[in-house]
């Protein structure tokens, strides 16, 4: 017996926050849109929920307990406050929302049509689209060690059930190398445990500027961290009740392990062999248009690889749908997107770091930083320690931001605006901001570049001497 047939514009496949993003936009530009679930719980998008509301409320616990010793608030608390958030979020994103705009949610799990019918096969339907965006989620890969599992761990995940953080033991190990596994180190330590951090690099985020991931270390071990690096998970024993480490060149003995795992695409069962979509280890296959190896198929999200960052997610959507719906004219750009890493104080960052600035321009470009220690409402904060730097080719162009601060997501901000507008870092002078304000790191970076204008420019210095001398009385 034939499948029925059912027609879409777009078939979105994956209930994720990406995927949803993606089918309440299409659908707002009149595109017939199915969102296909694929059996997808969003536990992903509840983690990053749950991390930064325990970053948050960790943050403020520790200003106000710097007021009044000792009022750290029961550990329960935060459990419960944090649950709550995520309760209150996904109510506002919910499957029923989309449908009343238009969308067809189809709950399931379906496989794509072996070519050359291309089509989408979902609770014995077929249904067919222009186009097909993936937007699934990751699947975590535990490191391959005998006797992980009868040791027992711990995973993110298993700290938003009830009364898993309120009874974790003081003395716990994290390993991994994703972002939330820095702040929930962080975090942890703000509540009193004793925390080692076990990362295989040679330092933090690799991927960021090293002066500050090298900045973030420092902070780390200011917070009572002992911070391991070159040290992956190699031996996991159990030993009168404690858990017996082998990391990298470090042994010891702690009560639990926290693991951060690598992860890859979710794409099991999707039948991608079958319509030509090449994929691997760290994601799928995409070009500059977002585009599989199957040009009718686009894919974004955190199956793309990279940071799990909604606004770059966004940014992916936004080029996926022109492409896919009109015409693949557009391509994706990463440079002009901000981000935060929230650690505490927060990384903030837009455009590229110092090294990649030495590959591409040489030695055409110079590099101001301003620090916190004099800014008013880092002072009146309890927070004067980060700093703001900024990447400035010699002609004046932004290549790039970065931040230390836990005010990074206005200036990054900020910062993002003025490069996506092609403003010069002198034209930002001209932009006044409410004093005082975290922007008033900016007047100090601002008169860095003054200052190295005119000494790079002597004939302007001359011409200005001879002006005043001549005006002199």
């Amino acid at each position: 017996m034939p499948f029925p047939i059912f027609s879409y514009d777009l078939i979105i496949i994956g209930n994720t926050a990406t995927g949803r993003y993606a089918a309440l936009k299409a659908s707002l530009w009149e595109a017939r849109v199915a969102l296909v679930t694929q059996d997808i719980s969003s536990s992903d998008e509840a983690d990053s929920l749950y991390n930064f509301t325990l970053t948050q409320l960790t943050q403020i616990a520790q200003k106000w307990e710097n007021i009044i010793p000792p009022s750290f608030p029961p550990i329960e608390t935060y459990q419960e406050w944090a649950q709550e958030v995520i309760t209150i979020f996904q109510e506002e994103s919910n499957l029923v929302k989309l449908e009343a705009q238009g969308v067809d949610v189809i709950e399931g799990k379906g496989e794509f049509c072996r070519l050359p019918k291309q089509a989408f096969i979902i609770n014995e339907k077929k249904i067919q689209a222009r186009a097909y965006l993936i937007a699934t989620e990751t699947t975590p890969i535990l490191p391959n060690i005998s006797d992980l599992s009868g040791v027992g761990y711990l995973t993110f995940s298993d700290l938003k059930i009830q009364n898993t953080l309120p009874n974790l033991p003081d003395n716990i190990t994290i390993i991994g190398e994703d972002p939330k596994a820095i702040s929930l180190a962080q975090n942890l330590a703000s509540l009193n445990k004793q925390v080692t951090l076990a990362v295989a690099n040679s330092h933090l985020l690799p991927a960021e500027d090293q002066e500050i991931s090298y900045w973030l270390q420092m902070q780390l071990e200011a917070n009572g961290i002992n911070l391991l690096t070159k040290s992956p998970l190699l031996e996991i024993q159990e030993f009168n009740g404690k858990k017996a480490l082998r990391l990298g060149k470090h042994n010891f003995k702690t009560d639990e392990i926290i693991i951060f795992p690598a992860t890859s695409p979710n794409i099991e069962g999707l039948n991608l062999e079958g319509i030509d979509v090449d994929y691997d280890g760290k994601g799928v296959i995409l070009n500059k248009y977002l585009q599989t190896t199957n040009q009718k198929v686009y894919a974004c999200g955190s199956i793309v690889g990279g940071y799990d960052f909604f606004n770059l997610a966004q940014h992916e959507v936004e080029i996926a749908l022109k492409n896919a719906l009109f015409l693949p004219l557009f391509q994706v750009n990463y440079h002009l997107i901000p981000y935060v890493i929230q650690s505490i104080p927060n990384l903030g960052r837009v455009g590229i770091s110092e090294a990649q600035a030495q590959r591409r321009y040489g030695q055409n470009f110079v590099i101001f930083k301003e620090y916190f220690k004099n800014n008013l409402v880092h002072l009146s904060q309890g927070e004067p320690t980060g700093f703001l730097k900024l990447i400035i080719h010699k002609n004046g162009t932004i290549l790039g931001g970065h931040c230390c601060s836990n005010h990074a997501q206005e200036l990054v901000s900020v910062i993002a605006l003025a490069m996506s507008q092609n403003l010069k870092i002198q034209q930002l002078g001209k932009i006044n901001f409410p004093s005082p304000s975290t922007w008033d790191v900016m007047k100090g970076i601002l008169q860095q570049w003054e200052s190295y204008y005119y000494r790079t420019h002597p004939r302007l210095r001359e011409l200005r001497k001879r002006y005043f001398f001549k005006r002199r009385p």
